[in-house]
């Protein structure tokens, strides 16, 4: 009776260790935290990247708004090849209430040409104040091995003649490679 509560244990135990290995490689994820480093209310405090069959990128923020006064938003961009600098896509997106996003090509850090349609998502959760962006490879022009990105949040507050922005750890600054899971 010994030996097989012994042989139960080590099949549960071996079972839940191959489990959790399937999981993680899933998807590869890189966690890229930000210190606060700006006085908008939009400051990027850290940003989650997740990489297998779609790109998802979360955003948590100081304190995201809902109403369109402040005008917060955030530009995405990936970066699909090595060989080639700067970003292959841009993804600008509103972070007010019922906001909305587009996925574009760029070139040298600016919007190139007219819209892409593809399969994209935003969520917005304004009282746990984050972000997530879903894209399907169509949006990044097919599957990739890996890729990058850059974040930068942005707000612009209507009594004042300003926008102010935050990006994740400096300016043009990408995050590691992350390898598709």
């Amino acid at each position: 009776m010994q030996h097989l509560s012994r042989t139960i244990a080590i099949t549960v135990a071996t079972t839940a260790a191959l489990a959790g290995t399937t999981v993680t490689a899933q998807a590869a994820v890189e966690r890229v935290h930000d210190g606060d480093d700006s006085a908008i209310a939009a400051d990027i405090k850290r940003v989650r990247v997740a990489h297998d069959e779609t790109l998802r990128v979360r955003i948590s923020a100081d304190d995201l708004k809902r109403g369109r006064r402040h005008a917060q938003g955030a530009y995405v961009y990936v970066d699909t090849r090595r060989s080639r600098p700067g970003p292959e896509r841009i993804i600008e997106m509103g972070l007010w209430k019922d906001a909305d996003h587009v996925v574009s090509k760029a070139r040298r850090w600016h919007r190139a040409g007219s819209p892409l349609t593809c399969d994209s998502s935003l969520t917005v959760d304004h009282q746990d104040d984050w972000a997530t962006l879903e894209l399907d490879p169509d949006c990044l022009g097919g599957k990739h091995r890996r890729l990058r990105v850059a974040v930068v949040a942005f707000e612009r507050i209507k009594q004042k003649p300003y926008t102010a922005s935050d990006w994740l750890t400096g300016k043009r600054t990408f995050t590691p490679w992350v390898r598709r899971g």
